[in-house]
């Protein structure tokens, strides 16, 4: 344990910080990994570049952040641009999306807030070869897909409730 952290701290001092959770017990967020997609984080590097998780943070004040529609045209050239780095440093990968949606409605004169998160149930398999940006453009059209015809069945059965933005997106990424 003490050679590995004296080897990180050589590697530290020669290169520069290594991104990592400060104390994985408190749950503090990673250092930030500089890319040029200021707006994904790594938010979890595990077993050994087997599983890596990106966050991209939105503002909810800005109303395009907050419809569907527009989030999936405005991010979709930086989701594939950092997917399509991913596949040049681990090749094939499996890949799959999870949202986070707010969700309101009024209810007896109140307003009524929720969060709910929609998970990708497959993680697709992106091949190295081949045109990549279309596969990874279809997975995420469907996914997007998916998400918005549960919105509407669930409207249809009388819910109520409408999509109020997306706070955050997660890509979790495997070689």
């Amino acid at each position: 344990m003490a050679v590995a952290r004296y080897s990180q701290d050589v590697l530290e001092e020669f290169f520069r910080q290594i991104p990592r959770r400060e104390s994985e017990r408190m749950g503090e967020p990673l250092i930030q990994v500089p890319n040029e997609l200021d707006e994904f984080v790594l938010n979890q590097n595990d077993f050994g570049e087997t599983l890596r998780e990106w966050r991209m943070s939105n503002d909810l004040t800005n109303p395009r952040n907050r419809d569907i529609h527009l989030l999936e045209t405005d991010k979709m050239g930086k989701i594939v641009n950092l997917v399509q780095s991913e596949i040049q440093r681990l090749g094939n990968i499996r890949l799959s999306f999870q949202i986070q949606v707010n969700f309101t409605r009024e209810r007896n004169e109140q307003l009524q807030e929720s969060k709910y998160f929609f998970k990708d149930d497959t993680a697709e398999v992106i091949m190295a070869r081949g045109n990549t940006r279309e596969a990874i453009e279809q997975n995420f059209r469907r996914f997007i897909g998916g998400m918005e015809g549960q919105i509407q069945s669930w409207n249809d059965q009388g819910s109520g409730w409408t999509a109020d933005g997306i706070p955050k997106l997660y890509m979790q990424i495997a070689p």
